[in-house]
């Protein structure tokens, strides 16, 4: 399953800001910087390193919540489900409950819910004790257990399932330190190289320091 949107802003009241990896004082220090007069533009080449090592392994650092959405919930036909005429039921009682819904990212910390859109927009949650999620492997996985099911509405065409969970590592406090430093090391080369218009993506060494990290896909 491919997701078709995955947005970092929650869907309700209340939004969720992931905690800074590294604060402006961190960075002050590494760079022997005096005052506050860089703060802003320091604090935003932060971010943006983090992402960037983020995307480099593969995996999310600090706890953040993500929605992520789909067209259509997974379904694997069995063998031995294929019969002459009719019957009647969910779509996932007629298929083999092996199929996960397989998150774009990791570490999975929890799913908070899954929902289903049908044509009209009405929202139908799906009971937890239905799936199982896998929360220690690279990626978060969702599967139906023994006798689950997935919802039996038709769903919307587009952004059916919505997924909400909670990834990361865990607080900033538990990150390695060699992965806080190759962060370091990235804004000390954005902040060195900021007039620059090209932009060059993380250095070489920050790459070799990361590569025990690094989430390998086979393709």
């Amino acid at each position: 399953m491919i997701p078709i949107s995955i947005l970092e802003t929650l869907d309700g009241t209340t939004d969720v800001t992931p905690a800074a990896l590294l604060s402006y004082s961190d960075i002050q220090t590494h760079l022997k910087l005096d005052g506050s007069a860089d703060q802003t533009i320091v604090e935003a080449m932060i971010s943006a390193a983090t992402k960037l090592v983020e995307n480099y392994i593969d995996r999310k650092l600090v706890t953040q919540h993500w929605s992520v959405y789909f067209d259509w919930f997974p379904s694997r036909p069995s063998a031995n489900d294929w019969w002459d005429g009719v019957r009647d039921g969910a779509v996932s009682t007629l298929t083999s409950s092996n199929a996960a819904i397989e998150l774009p990212f990791g570490p999975c910390q929890s799913i908070s819910y899954v929902r289903a859109y049908d044509e009209t927009d009405g929202t139908t949650l799906v009971d937890a004790s239905n799936y199982s999620v896998d929360n220690k492997g690279p990626i978060g996985r969702i599967a139906l257990r023994s006798g689950g099911v997935w919802p039996s509405v038709t769903l919307r065409p587009v952004n059916g399932v919505h997924v909400r969970g909670v990834f990361g590592m865990g607080s900033a406090s538990i990150i390695p330190h060699d992965i806080k430093h190759a962060v370091k090391m990235a804004v000390s080369e954005f902040y060195e190289h900021r007039g620059d218009a090209e932009s060059k993506g993380l250095p070489l060494g920050v790459q070799i320091l990361l590569e025990p990290y690094r989430r390998w896909k086979l393709r």
